[in-house]
């Protein structure tokens, strides 16, 4: 029989995934101060897929991705169980400096500190970094604030061709 196709062409462009950040908890203590919090790049738009938390007791938490100015971007609250688990963030962070993952009231989860081989940046692929915390002083670079083993990934984009007819006899 005689049938009809469209046919198009396509590409894909961009995306990837990179994980960054210290990769797991080592020496320091659970941690319910919402005013400290990690500070990071992001050198263009992705998104912030997962990240490795460690909590004292199992609850809701509220996460914020806030702007240089202190802005909030995105919030969200995740479910944390006790102990170490990963949970899904999605939060998509858009190009620029001075960004900050923060918590939000009560929360009990783990804080490295002093001794804990704290090393920033840490490299989010070459989408952004993580820069340090908003501590200052001679702590600076002592603290790791609650958000360990970021996964991020950029988005992808298609390019499609305009469809064309073909016709089959």
């Amino acid at each position: 029989t005689d049938t009809t196709y469209w046919v198009e062409g396509a590409n894909v462009a961009g995306g990837g995934d990179a994980e960054g950040g210290k990769l797991e908890n080592s020496n320091g203590t659970y941690h319910d101060v919402t005013q400290y919090f990690l500070v990071f790049d992001a050198y263009e738009d992705f998104t912030i897929d997962e990240v490795t938390v460690y909590a004292d007791a199992a609850g809701p938490r509220t996460v914020q991705l806030r702007a240089e100015n202190g802005d909030l971007v995105a919030s969200s609250v995740i479910n944390v169980p006790a102990g170490e688990s990963v949970v899904e963030m999605n939060m998509n962070v858009p190009a620029g400096i001075g960004h900050s993952l923060r918590i939000q009231g009560d929360n009990g989860l783990w804080r490295d500190e002093d001794d804990s081989n704290v090393n920033f940046p840490y490299e989010l692929g070459t989408m952004g970094a993580i820069t340090g915390t908003n501590v200052t002083g001679n702590n600076a670079d002592v603290y790791y604030y609650y958000f360990y083993d970021w996964k991020v990934s950029l988005p992808s984009v298609a390019c499609a061709s305009d469809r064309e007819t073909v016709e089959i006899d």
